[in-house]
């Protein structure tokens, strides 16, 4: 081997070790934590050379959907602990239904079904089931036919405590014309407002 090979295959060798030693000081940070966090979920995840846990999550993210600490951010900026106020209208003014926080589960939101009203963890999904879906969409457009045919719909009675629509049967007898509340609950808490208040 010729002196001039031999200086080109130390020079090489010595460029190849610095670009190692580069590319090491760059993503020492996130090898030595083995659980770093995904840019778009936030889930616990050991790096191997990408910042998402999943392929759904860096399409996620590339939509242009907010990361997880932006996520955060918002969260906090939102106060969910305290109840809403009313901002609007007369000293003493009471809306039937104002709109409630969504609370945060494992997965999703905790919301009320579009259909059947109960509560329930969501994704993105606006009812419940598949059932429920169905139902909501069948409904919807009976309201759209009746619409076009110049039928009013009838306005279901809310809850004054909740907001709750008031449903027409419960345990197995018909609520009564005139209720005000959705549960027992609604008005035992209503109730001890009132006494509260006096």
């Amino acid at each position: 081997m010729t002196d001039t090979s031999k200086s080109r295959a130390e020079k090489l060798a010595v460029a190849i070790l610095a670009d190692n030693e580069r590319i090491a000081a760059k993503t020492s940070d996130k090898r030595d934590d083995p659980l770093a966090e995904c840019f778009s979920c936030g889930r616990g995840i050991t790096y191997r050379g990408s910042r998402f846990c999943s392929q759904r999550c860096r399409e996620w993210y590339d939509a242009g959907n907010p990361s997880f600490s932006e996520q955060e951010q918002q969260k906090r900026k939102w106060d969910t602990s305290r109840p809403w106020r009313l901002t609007a209208g007369p000293p003493g003014a009471k809306m039937p239904h104002m709109p409630k926080a969504m609370r945060r589960g494992p997965v999703g939101f905790y919301i009320e079904c579009a259909n059947c009203q109960k509560e329930f963890e969501s994704k993105g999904l606006r009812c419940c089931s598949k059932e429920c879906e169905n139902r909501y969409r069948e409904r919807e457009g009976n309201r759209a036919v009746m619409a076009e045919v110049g039928i009013e719909v009838a306005v279901k009675p809310r809850c004054e405590e909740c907001g709750a629509v008031i449903p027409k049967w419960r345990n197995g007898r018909r609520v009564r014309a005139g209720a005000q509340f959705c549960s027992p609950p609604c008005s035992q808490r209503a109730a001890r407002k009132r006494k509260k208040a006096a």
